[in-house]
């Protein structure tokens, strides 16, 4: 008996797109018979799926996306420090990426093979965007794991966050150049993992640049500042490539959600032999509230953004993890964005956009209790 393997994940692959694996039997004529999967997370068991033979060539065929992806449970953010140049947060195995064994087998006149063939393979929590939003989230020759612009903006106290990819045994820099000359630059092994740190650039109009002791150099960012005549607000979120962005709003107005506890009771009551529906100058409650629950909400509103920007940008609407970074305690305060439809602008036609997006924040706060 052997097990030929014609499909596996290969590359860059996501963890939530189809992960094919095809295998061909030489004994899949026999009446009866079953492909196994066996998927492994190191040494442990974490399903075993049974196929029979599929189509004309008695393949069998396994999407294992999501058997595997719930090995990615990226609930948490890395505890960056947000005004740390030097100071990077390695996103690593079952964050940035997660591996998983296949072992092929099979049931062959009643008797269970397991383990025939198999191999590892390794996907990443990136995931790929549609073609029509014209921003890009495939890992292969991305160092910089962000789809923001080459020219970017950032506001006085409020620091970006940048995350990088760095390759298996190469050395990579991170600099900063104000004017063309160098005046921050720190260095990473690379071991396939992606690194994440905050950047609150030196001057008004700085360069971040990265680059390898291979390959050159591989990519940069043109940090400018611009002012805002009101409160900045920065949110981080997770992006399109499994690692971190955050984007700094211009302006936010609070609004507070309430929702009151209450039961109804009549008003009237008992006073000296008489029934009354106050006492004094304080009338009697009808409707009583016995307690209170509030969330602040706020609404966030951008500068001018650009047509790249915009598309960006679809990944913060779309995170599933967002957190409203406070820049005076530096806590990452956990928001969902509860927008439900993004509108792409272009530049091109529409020359003064704004993007305005509704934040939630997830903690409740109870008043007192009567």
């Amino acid at each position: 008996m052997s097990i030929t393997i014609h499909q596996s994940p290969s590359g860059y692959a996501s963890a939530h797109s189809e992960l094919w694996h095809v295998v061909e039997s030489t004994n899949k004529a026999v009446t009866g018979f079953q492909y196994v999967f066996d998927i492994y997370k190191g040494a442990n068991l974490v399903t075993r799926v049974k196929n029979s033979p599929y189509g004309a060539n008695k393949v069998g065929i396994l999407d294992v996306h999501n058997i595997v992806r719930a090995s990615l449970p990226t609930n948490s953010i890395a505890d960056i420090d947000a005004f740390s140049f030097d100071t990077v947060q390695e996103l690593g195995q079952d964050v940035f990426w997660t591996d998983y064994d296949v072992r092929y087998g099979e049931v062959s006149g009643g008797v269970t093979t397991a383990n025939i063939a198999s191999g590892t393979h390794r996907v990443y929590n990136n995931y790929l965007r549609p073609v029509f939003d014209e921003a890009e989230s495939e890992i292969t020759g991305a160092m910089i794991l962000s789809n923001r612009p080459t020219d970017s903006y950032w506001y006085a106290g409020h620091a970006a966050f940048v995350s990088v990819f760095y390759p298996s045994g190469q050395t990579f820099y991170r600099s900063e150049k104000v004017n063309g000359s160098v005046t921050n630059s720190y260095s990473n092994t690379g071991n396939g993992n992606a690194f994440v740190f905050g950047y609150l650039p030196s001057s008004d109009n700085s360069t971040l640049e990265i680059s390898g002791s291979v390959s050159g150099v591989i990519g940069s960012i043109n940090f400018k500042k611009k002012c805002s005549k009101y409160d900045a607000h920065t949110l981080v979120f997770l992006n399109a490539y499994g690692a971190y962005d955050s984007f700094t709003f211009v302006y936010g107005k609070k609004t507070i959600d309430n929702q009151k506890k209450k039961f109804e009771q009549l008003k009237w009551t008992l006073s000296s032999n008489q029934m009354v529906d106050k006492i004094s100058r304080v009338y009697n409650e009808s409707s009583k509230v016995y307690a209170g629950e509030f969330g602040m909400k706020m609404q966030l509103t951008s500068d001018i953004l650009s047509t790249a920007e915009y598309n960006w940008l679809a990944e913060l609407i779309n995170s599933p993890l967002v957190y409203y970074f406070d820049v005076n305690t530096e806590d990452y305060i956990p928001v969902v964005i509860t927008d439900t439809n993004y509108e792409f602008k272009d530049d091109r036609i529409n020359k003064t956009d704004t993007l305005t997006v509704n934040i939630e924040f997830s903690d409740k706060t109870n008043t007192q209790f009567r």
